[in-house]
């Protein structure tokens, strides 16, 4: 739960392993807020004011792609819910792709061509 200056609160999330048209289960936000009371009993007599779904790109083997695709155009992209808690490795693959530097680790678990 996140708490915002305007008084409102952002509750969640779910995850889900693959990709549907739709939410996997339309009863995730209910559930979530239901979870959330128990926590913070005073939101029994908050409005929920919206919900929504967003995408969270996931390679098939779970980790983020990153590399250079070719000249000019270098990739970070795929790390499901993952992209905050990696994303200082992530800046330092990318600077050393930039840069041409050696990388702090093995690139070669993320490189962008590994699935071809």
């Amino acid at each position: 739960m996140h708490p915002h200056d305007d008084g409102t609160a952002l509750i969640g999330s779910s995850r889900a392993a693959w990709l549907t048209p739709e939410p996997e289960d339309p009863s995730v936000p209910q559930r979530l807020l239901t979870s959330a009371i128990r926590i913070v009993p005073r939101l029994a007599d908050a409005l929920m004011l919206s919900s929504w779904w967003g995408l969270r790109p996931m390679t098939p083997d779970e980790r983020p792609v990153i590399g250079r695709l070719r000249d000019g155009l270098v990739v970070a992209t795929g790390h499901g819910s993952e992209g905050v808690i990696n994303g200082a490795g992530t800046a330092e693959l990318v600077a050393s792709v930039v840069f041409d530097e050696p990388p702090l680790f093995r690139r070669s678990p993320f490189d962008p061509f590994r699935f071809a």
